[in-house]
């Protein structure tokens, strides 16, 4: 298994060397962030991190490389990277629901209970019929019922 991991590890780094000799920025984030979502489809999470972190540290402003990045710390377990992640998404892109929701789901899960109420009741406004945002409002207010 090492091994593996090793090869995979020598893989990223002779990847990334090409890449950064070979393109530009742009071109570079780009090309990181093909590369994580080959490595997510393959279930290979610690590749699409490296590759993700490396999108971002070229672009700080990419949104969709933040929201990908917040999917890859859960999968590996890292709630609390996870968290941060996506409010990084959610700062560049308060308009994007999807990434709002993912957030105030983290924040309840985190039991930052007034964060994610906020988020919730913004989405739900700006969208009634937001189903996912219904829900977990529902959810909220059955937490606090019981509270």
């Amino acid at each position: 298994m090492k091994k593996v991991r090793n090869k995979n590890t020598i893989l990223i780094l002779v990847t990334s060397l090409f890449i950064a000799a070979a393109c530009s920025d742009q071109d570079q984030e780009t090309a990181y962030y093909q590369k994580a979502k080959a490595c997510y489809d393959s279930q290979d999470y610690v590749c699409a991190r490296a590759a993700l972190e490396k999108a971002v540290e070229i672009n700080p402003e990419f949104a969709g490389a933040y929201a990908n990045l917040g999917e890859v710390y859960l999968k590996l377990g890292k709630i609390s990277d996870s968290l941060s992640a996506y409010e990084k998404a959610a700062k560049l892109v308060p308009e994007n629901t999807d990434v709002q929701i993912k957030l105030a789901t983290l924040y309840l899960l985190n039991k930052k209970k007034d964060q994610a109420k906020a988020i919730l009741e913004k989405v739900k406004t700006q969208t009634p019929d937001n189903q996912a945002a219904a829900y977990l409002l529902a959810e909220f207010y059955e937490m606090e019922k019981n509270s």
